[in-house]
């Protein structure tokens, strides 16, 4: 963000002279950075480990939620699909996987789910109703979770407690949608590109613009997020009725997600060249490296 903004403090570097040791390009950026990151991680580990029913005290999840989005950004940012081809074969086996361990393990193991057990570090309380209204009580105080999902209050509900989303849930089909909106932006890239090679230039006249809003709804980000969406509230609903220990966020996110892919690949005729990987995307990932190449060499 501070780059975005062009903060040039921040992004000085610490010691221009530290060729030899290759400090040269550690800026205050990068320091501050480390120590926030260090700040929140200490902070979340004391909470949990000194307060009793941390879990539902707003410092605690706060904090968690934190690291847990720091988390997904890295992830989507350092994992980058090309073709759908790699998210259609990931998602369904992430899709099976789901369904054995949280509709079948439970038939295995006498009612208990294998993800619920690993993700609350032993398994969640005999009564969780109980335990959220009186976290103090002895047999309340086993189970504490890991920092591996998105924790938020319950909202309008009389007994309180915490609702959580797994960042698997976040992550795995972030990929595809990560996918979708570097589709369209390279999209947009090829068509300045073709203005600018055709007239030398981008006037206001010359810009072929079709809006914001048409814009957004010809390419595939923003349906990927209404479907994400979607999926996720009929997840919430299914799990607010069916009171299951563990909803399994991915088994309708990811049936949602790829099925509006495929949904308007067929209807735009872009199913093979989403399938194969779009030769605009690889193309802009060229250039951007080239750029980042070029930059590299001349602060060299």
């Amino acid at each position: 963000l501070a780059r975005k903004l062009r903060f040039d403090i921040l992004n000085k570097p610490i010691c221009e002279r530290c060729v030899t040791c290759g400090y040269h390009e550690l800026t205050f950026l990068d320091i501050s950075s480390l120590v926030s990151g260090f700040a929140v991680g200490i902070t979340w580990l004391w909470y949990g480990f000194y307060k009793v029913g941390a879990e539902v005290q707003a410092l605690y999840w706060i904090t968690q939620d934190i690291m847990g989005i720091s988390i997904c950004i890295a992830a989507l940012r350092i994992i980058q699909l090309n073709k759908v081809q790699v998210a259609t074969v990931l998602l369904a086996i992430v899709f099976i996987y789901d369904i054995f361990f949280v509709l079948i393990t439970p038939l295995a193991f006498g009612g208990e789910s294998v993800m619920m057990a690993v993700a609350m570090t032993g398994g969640a309380p005999p009564n969780p109703d109980y335990c959220e209204k009186y976290p103090t009580e002895d047999e309340c105080r086993g189970g504490d979770p890991l920092p591996t999902y998105l924790s938020l209050p319950r909202i309008d509900d009389y007994r309180g407690g915490m609702s959580a989303l797994g960042l698997g849930d976040i992550v795995l089909p972030g990929l595809l949608i990560s996918f979708a909106i570097r589709l369209d932006v390279s999209k947009r890239f090829a068509e300045f590109m073709r203005i600018y090679m055709r007239s030398g230039s981008v006037g206001c006249n010359q810009k072929q613009s079709k809006g914001v809003g048409k814009e957004l709804l010809s390419g595939y980000f923003i349906w990927l997020i209404l479907a994400y969406s979607v999926g996720l509230l009929i997840a919430y609903i299914v799990f607010s009725y069916t009171k299951i220990k563990e909803p399994a966020a991915r088994l309708y996110l990811v049936p949602f997600c790829l099925g509006m892919m495929f949904m308007l690949g067929w209807k735009r005729e872009e199913t093979a060249i989403l399938w194969s990987g779009p030769k605009v995307l690889k193309t802009l990932q060229h250039v951007m490296s080239l750029r980042e190449t070029i930059r590299i060499v001349s602060i060299d």
